[in-house]
């Protein structure tokens, strides 16, 4: 959904009680192409760890320093990837590279060191027969959930030399309508090191489990 035609950004400017925060305290400025939005359609946004912060729009990736925008819409290098257009969805993992979620449910690396994007598909094959990636969100551990159209659910990272990194964590093998790709009901998997739980609503989660408890287990509710 187009959620945002510009951008808003509230700057604390006074050094007014924290806890009691008044809007004279704030500045509301609106950015668009003008200011150098690669577009004015922004679906999502990142407030990564380098402090910059990143914005996926109809036109491609684009990050601000505060000032001003450096928009990565074409490839600057021959081996990156074309640049992905209508953003939808924006995950950080722990080495600092941002997995890109796109409205026609693509997926592709942006790696900050080489300021190159790598699309991901094969990499995918050996785990799920439908490569469409519905929804991307992170597990607080600094990997990123990735759920496919028939709801596999996968892990994913990068290396810091720059590999991509994909297992999977729970097989909906079973346990979905071939016909509509929908689960038949909510999953709950302990295998691998990892609980997990994909519901019929389309809400994921991982989680590692402690040592001792047992592996390879499914339920179902």
């Amino acid at each position: 959904m187009r959620k945002l035609l510009t951008i808003i950004l509230f700057i604390l400017t006074t050094q007014g009680n924290a806890q009691s925060p008044v809007f004279s305290d704030y500045i509301v400025q609106h950015y668009t192409e003008e200011e150098g939005l690669p577009n004015n359609i922004v679906n999502c946004s990142l407030k990564a760890k380098d402090g910059f912060l990143w914005f996926g729009t109809w036109y491609g990736l684009s990050r601000f320093d505060g000032t001003h925008f450096q928009n990565f819409t074409t490839a600057f290098y021959p081996t990156s990837d074309q640049p992905p257009r209508k953003i939808e969805t924006l995950v950080e993992d722990a080495t600092g590279n941002i997995w890109i979620k796109t409205v026609d449910w693509k997926l592709s690396v942006f790696f900050k060191k080489t300021e190159s994007f790598e699309d991901i598909y094969d990499e995918l094959k050996p785990y799920s027969r439908n490569l469409q990636i519905i929804k991307i969100q992170s597990d607080g551990h600094g990997h990123v959930m990735l759920l496919t159209k028939n709801k596999n659910l996968l892990l994913a990272f990068t290396t810091p030399n720059g590999k991509i990194h994909i297992q999977l964590i729970a097989s909906s093998s079973g346990n979905i309508n071939n016909f509509n790709d929908q689960l038949t009901h909510d999953l709950v998997t302990v295998k691998r090191g990892f609980a997990s739980y994909v519901g019929r609503d389309y809400k994921i989660f991982v989680e590692p489990v402690p040592k001792g408890v047992p592996e390879s287990v499914s339920y179902w509710t």
